[in-house]
């Protein structure tokens, strides 16, 4: 992709909700949220990847973003204006909240409250899934149905 193409592409984000710019395999790829009732996929990890965070779900209450972090490499530390639920897809991380060090391996998960400080090292190159739920105020979380 050449330098004007590039420029071009990322006018579109303030004009289609443009969220962002990737290289997988040596093709260029928008990446765009996810709208209401439309499946999307959550890329694996492939042997090039780079540091990359791929915003899937965007609404007011809730964001869901894949982060791509190769091995060595650090998530400076957040604070979530929400409760966070990270959950390792591949590889793994050292996740810092709490006082505390969490190693994560596929599969497993951890809840952070609101406004809880983390940063996260990947161990190994790695994929992450950050759920960002919204503070209400004066809600409640509850499950219904059977």
């Amino acid at each position: 992709m050449r330098g004007g193409e590039a420029n071009a592409l990322t006018g579109l984000k303030l004009v289609c909700g443009f969220i962002g710019l990737f290289r997988t395999n040596g093709t260029y790829m928008i990446q765009h949220a996810m709208t209401h009732g439309r499946t999307t996929s959550v890329q694996p990890l492939t042997a090039n990847d780079a540091s990359r965070k791929v915003t899937l779900v965007k609404t007011p209450q809730v964001e869901v973003i894949q982060l791509i972090v190769p091995a060595g490499r650090d998530v400076p530390t957040h604070q979530a204006q929400g409760e966070l639920v990270v959950h390792c897809l591949e590889g793994r991380v050292s996740l810092f909240a709490l006082g505390n060090t969490y190693d994560l391996t596929p599969g497993q998960l951890l809840h952070l409250s609101i406004d809880e400080p983390f940063s996260i090292r990947a161990i190994d190159n790695a994929s992450v899934l950050v759920t960002l739920i919204a503070a209400k105020a004066g809600g409640s979380i509850e499950l219904i149905g059977g």
